[in-house]
């Protein structure tokens, strides 16, 4: 018993009664509680007088409880002593009811006072068993109790591990039923592994000496086609026995391999994110090895493949390979150089594009093609193989293959999310490699062609040179170390500065001819194009520079030439055009002398071509456009408005005159003059007859030059006389004017058209511009 209190034996009989002695009600109070719950009667006294009174009127009371602090047991024994007889009480000896409390109280007993009475032995013992019957019987209802609401199974086993006894839990099933499991050994139900692992612990067990200490374990055991995980705890019994408490932990360790895959999914994607994250190119090899070999541990894969299409039909080109310690992949390739896989390319990437990845011996999705491959891979001892695609501009251009030497179960879907994922960070390291590679190939041939253009190239920030090539350091005379930081102002004539500097926002290229300064002092007339340049660290500008020294040299000798030769030209034309005026005057002169009216008439035409030349010349001396060129409205009208005015006949005709601003040559320009004069005469000696009085009707003469859509130009020529004859509008003509107008035409490159009607005549000549 576990309180602090003395037992007194007054009586032997069947009966079991205890009277509590106590002056304390409280305690006395709690003592009686815990007596209760073990079936017993009990009394209760407060001083040693009533208890005296309580074992008088209560015979049946077989035991007396009192507190050993505040009653003398000798004392008390000589109080029973006197009133009860000598015969009936003997000395205080220990009582112990409770193994774990050996100092459980004293024994007062009936009988003489000879400690070897035989009779406080019987006492002893009865009392013990009493007690012992008590705990026992609370004791199996108590498991009975625990074994009906904990939801473990009990097992009793004998030292070879032999089931002894099976306590099912009411809620939860054996790996067989109870009365199967009676008499089997632990190797029989459950596996050599977990009965030696029994035997083991037992052993243990006795040889630290610690029976009571509990041992736990866990062990998997299959339930028809299920896996199924189980904690168990041995305790021993004694030598011979062992208690082996279990219970299912199926879920619980489900779960904890769930979180636990989770937790290694999460830390593998982790280490490749991140060793991704800090990637260089110097590195890019080494990141994908580290990324193929994380993936292939946390899949428990024997290969990981990287292969690229190379264009060849049928053929992925290995780039990078990992693999655990085995055999290459595949082994007649283990030395001669990159590995290519004989894959059908475009059956593989159907798969792919169908279902995300391609599994080789899924055969229900295989495409035509794939089921070869798969043999050949069987050759090389490969039993499993799984293909996810690496894409680049929405194109299939390799793959990440995982496979395995032994055949494995259908991957987990978030085995199959982590290489998906792995396969797109790897997809990006290789075009960012293949970028890399781009750029540095750019670069290369940037450097190349920088270094070995003819065009003097720098580059420079806010005006200070950051790199220039060979020609420009030539072009100024200097070493290009000497020009490395120079400010390139230094370089450039002050009014010039500003044209160094592009529109930063403006992509667009600018040419600008500058003057430069050399070494030697001397000017240099470069021609620049300067374009914004972005770099790692701010804006910069690329300036090419093409030294135009020579050709502005030239350019100024040539228009030195250009202006003496114009002068030298209007000289001439003002020359020739005096000339022109003299001659035209001699010939004014001798018309007027001659006798007859047919000599005066071709005197007068002659003139008037004379005039026309004059005219002409008059117009190129004073004209500032170039020599060679003149405009047709500054020099036909004003000839016609001439030719009218000094012909004989000119009363009445008026001239309606519309010349488009058309530049000519000076030679299609006179002969244009040339064709007018003569049809201005003709149209003045014959289109309009004489009147009584001797004198030409008034007639309207409409003359028109234009550009047609096809850029030919059209000279239109009419009057409202009677009508050029049919003969001579065909050609046959003895007179020498429309001879002279056809031959003209033909020389400017025209076509000439005559028509002639009661209306008047009309000439059309269409010829080309220029």
């Amino acid at each position: 018993m576990d309180i602090d209190y003395s037992l007194v034996l007054v009586s032997a009989t069947d009966s079991f009664s205890i009277l509590i002695l106590d002056s304390n009600t409280t305690a006395r109070s709690a003592t009686a509680r815990r007596l209760s719950a073990r079936g017993l009667t009990i009394y209760s006294a407060d001083t040693a007088a009533d208890a005296i009174t309580q074992l008088e009127e209560h015979v049946g009371i077989l035991a007396v409880l009192l507190n050993s602090q505040e009653h003398d047991i000798d004392s008390f024994s000589e109080s029973l002593y006197r009133v009860f007889g000598v015969d009936r009480v003997f000395a205080c000896l220990p009582l112990t009811f409770d193994p774990a409390h050996p100092e459980g109280g004293h024994a007062l007993c009936t009988g003489s006072r000879n400690d070897s009475d035989p009779l406080y032995e019987a006492v002893r013992t009865e009392v013990s068993r009493r007690f012992e019957q008590i705990d026992l019987r609370e004791q199996i209802l108590r498991n009975q109790a625990l074994t009906r609401v904990i939801p473990d199974a009990m097992f009793v086993f004998d030292a070879k591990g032999v089931y002894q006894e099976v306590h099912a839990p009411d809620q939860g099933a054996l790996v067989r039923p109870a009365r199967e499991l009676i008499g089997k050994s632990i190797a029989e139900v459950m596996g050599t592994e977990v009965h030696e692992r029994h035997l083991r612990q037992v052993a243990e067990a006795r040889a630290d000496g610690d029976h009571r200490r509990p041992r736990p374990f866990r062990y998997e055991a299959r339930t028809g086609n299920e896996s199924r995980y189980f904690e168990s705890i041995l305790t021993l019994i004694d030598d011979e026995r062992s208690l082996v408490v279990v219970r299912d932990v199926t879920t619980e360790q489900r779960y904890h391999s769930q979180k636990h895959e989770q937790a290694q999914y999460q830390a593998t994607i982790h280490a490749i994110s991140r060793r991704f994250m800090q990637a260089s190119p110097e590195t890019a090899d080494t990141d994908l090895l580290f990324a193929m070999r994380k993936l292939g541990h946390h899949l428990g894969v024997d290969w990981v493949t990287i292969g690229l299409n190379t264009g060849a039909s049928g053929v992925l080109k290995v780039t990078h390979h990992w693999r655990k310690n085995g055999p290459s992949f595949p082994p007649v390739l283990e030395d001669s150089g990159p590995l290519e896989i004989p894959m059908n390319v475009p059956a593989m990437v159907r798969a792919m594009e169908q279902k995300g990845y391609l599994d080789i011996h899924d055969t229900g999705a295989a495409p035509e093609g794939i089921e070869a491959f798969a043999q050949d891979m069987e050759r090389y001892g490969l039993r499993s193989l799984l293909a996810f695609p690496l894409v680049e501009r929405q194109q299939i251009v390799g793959a990440l293959v995982v496979s395995c030497m032994q055949p494995r179960p259908r991957m987990h879907v978030r085995d199959i999310t982590l290489v998906q994922v792995v396969a797109r960070l790897i997809n990006d390291s290789i075009i960012a490699q293949r970028s890399y590679r781009r750029i540095e190939q750019t670069t290369e041939g940037f450097e190349t062609l920088f270094a070995l253009s003819l065009e003097g190239l720098l580059i420079h920030r806010d005006g200070l040179l950051i790199h220039a090539n060979e020609a420009f350091a030539r072009m100024f005379g200097y070493e290009r170390s000497e020009l490395s930081g120079c400010d390139i102002h230094t370089l450039i004539r002050p009014e010039y500065h500003h044209l160094c500097l592009s529109d930063r926002g403006n992509d667009s290229q600018s040419r600008q001819t500058v003057a430069g300064v050399h070494r030697n002092g001397e000017d240099l007339w470069l021609e620049i194009e300067c374009r914004p340049v972005p770099l790692e660290d701010g804006q910069a500008e690329l300036i090419a520079f093409h030294d135009v020294s020579h050709h502005i040299e030239r350019e100024a000798q040539i228009e030195r030439l250009l202006h003496e030769k114009e002068r030298l030209i209007k000289d001439i034309h003002h020359r020739l055009k005096n000339q022109m005026l003299s001659i035209e005057s001699l010939l004014s002169l001798k018309s007027q002398e001659v006798g007859t009216a047919s000599s005066a008439s071709a005197l007068n035409e002659t003139r008037n071509h004379v005039h026309g030349l004059a005219l002409l010349y008059d117009r190129l001396y004073r004209s500032t456009e170039s020599s060679d060129l003149l405009t047709a409205s500054g020099y036909l009208p004003t000839l016609i408005q001439d030719i009218i005015r000094l012909s004989a006949h000119q009363a009445g005709l008026e001239a309606r005159i519309d010349i488009a601003d058309t530049k000519l040559t000076v030679r299609r320009l006179s002969r244009l003059g040339m064709i007018l004069n003569e049809l201005i005469s003709n149209t003045v000696k014959h289109a309009y007859p004489e009147t009584d009085g001797g004198q030409a009707r008034s007639g309207v003469v409409t003359i028109t030059l234009a550009e047609t859509a096809s850029g030919e130009l059209t000279l239109s020529y009419s009057d409202d006389g009677r009508g050029i004859p049919e003969a001579v509008a065909n050609g046959h003509s003895a007179g020498l004017g429309m001879d002279l107008v056809r031959a003209f035409s033909e020389e400017i490159g025209g076509t000439l058209t005559v028509s002639g009607s009661s209306a008047g005549t009309a000439v059309r000549l269409v010829f080309p511009s220029g």
